[in-house]
């Protein structure tokens, strides 16, 4: 048995966050709306350099029920992270957003981090390689 690659993540929003949160990957990530196939929740699917990562479905309340998803549940989901380049641009981006983040440097790894939450509550970790 073998594991290539993570294929996407899925995120539940309200309906009336649904589109802040397209919003947010779109101008933030860059991310691009894309085909999806008909299923039998709304919904999004969010696209990177041509590869479905970001599929988001649509809640009917506030209790992130998605009709037809068999768990909306996350359990220990901490954080999603992306391989990034540019933290300077990054940073003053998530700023002109208001968006609070935290800074980190991990030297063992020759690596800089951001974490952020998008408007769901998803919390994101962008990981930036030095030199």
């Amino acid at each position: 048995m073998k594991i290539h690659k993570l294929d996407h993540f899925n995120i539940v929003a309200n309906k009336a966050d649904l589109e802040r949160v397209i919003r947010f990957y779109k101008e933030l990530l860059g991310f691009e709306e894309g085909p999806r196939p008909d299923l039998p929740v709304g919904g999004t699917w969010l696209y990177k350099d041509a590869f479905p990562l970001v599929h988001l479905s649509e809640a009917d309340g506030p209790d992130f029920e998605a009709p037809g998803l068999h768990d909306t549940t996350t359990g220990c989901l901490h954080h999603i992270a992306f391989d990034c380049e540019g933290i300077e641009e990054f940073k003053a981006a998530l700023e002109k957003k208001g968006i609070e983040y935290m800074y980190d440097c991990v030297t063992s790894w020759n690596i800089q981090q951001l974490f952020f939450h998008d408007p769901a509550g998803t919390r994101i970790e962008l990981n930036f390689k030095n030199g």
